[in-house]
């Protein structure tokens, strides 16, 4: 996992902002609010689940001793479990040791990852997510049939595509020259053709990806331009 999750943990990086603010627990609060106001969301149901799992091990461990609930130690190393938890550790070897051993016997972040990792596998669509300055813009299912992803309306910022179970396929700064016509190709005429067939379109940035399954085009339009993820036949 990482530090931008998908919408299958969208919780976390509400926990992480609260968790870094001033009054944790208030924060926390909140975030919880904010959380279970999106349940009733489709696209945050199964991550719902996630969360639920989570805070009931947080809980548990809470409850065995009310000491920690004034703790500011407590929440320091809760925010560090949770960088543990979805891979974002900067600490030393030693310090993130240090930090499972406060846990230990409590909270088992390695097996509560591995928990959430396979309930995601088992039960969620594998999605094409793709994200301009960490906001998710579009997201297409993955399924073998599918030849191609179209995401018009893309504008600078930097980029990344990745599959819904965290696996990162491509991240890199689009800018204008990449994005605008008259400036990826000075002097050559835009093909109106361009607009309606971006399958057809030239590039300004063309890259394989996906172990060189998929192949991903930047095509530039007169304002915005589309980004195209096509499905490379084999032999090619």
């Amino acid at each position: 996992m990482n530090k931008e999750p998908s919408q299958h943990l969208y919780f976390i990086k509400l926990l992480q902002d609260a968790l870094e603010s001033d009054f944790p627990k208030t924060a926390l609060k909140d975030a919880i609010s904010e959380i279970q106001s999106k349940s009733s969301q489709a696209e945050f149901k199964i991550g719902y689940e996630h969360f639920l799992r989570f805070i009931q091990v947080i809980e548990d461990e809470i409850l065995t001793n009310t000491d920690i609930r004034n703790s500011v130690e407590y929440w320091h190393n809760l925010q560090k479990g949770i960088d543990i938890l979805i891979d974002d550790f900067k600490g030393s070897t030693e310090e993130r040791q240090e930090v499972l051993g406060y846990f230990k016997d409590d909270i088992d972040f390695a097996q509560l990852k591995h928990e959430i990792e396979s309930s995601i596998e088992e039960k969620a669509p594998l999605l094409i997510e793709i994200s301009r300055d960490d906001q998710n813009i579009g997201s297409f299912e993955w399924s073998p049939s599918k030849e191609a992803f179209v995401q018009r309306g893309v504008t600078p910022g930097d980029y990344m595509v990745r599959l819904s179970n965290g696996r990162l396929l491509w991240h890199s700064r689009i800018d204008e020259n990449q994005l605008q016509w008259s400036l990826a190709f000075p002097g050559r005429e835009y093909p109106v053709a361009a607009m309606s067939e971006p399958l057809r379109a030239e590039p300004s940035i063309s890259d394989k990806i996906c172990d060189g399954s998929f192949r991903l085009d930047v095509i530039p339009g007169l304002e915005t331009g589309t980004i195209v993820i096509t499905r490379i036949s084999r032999g090619k």
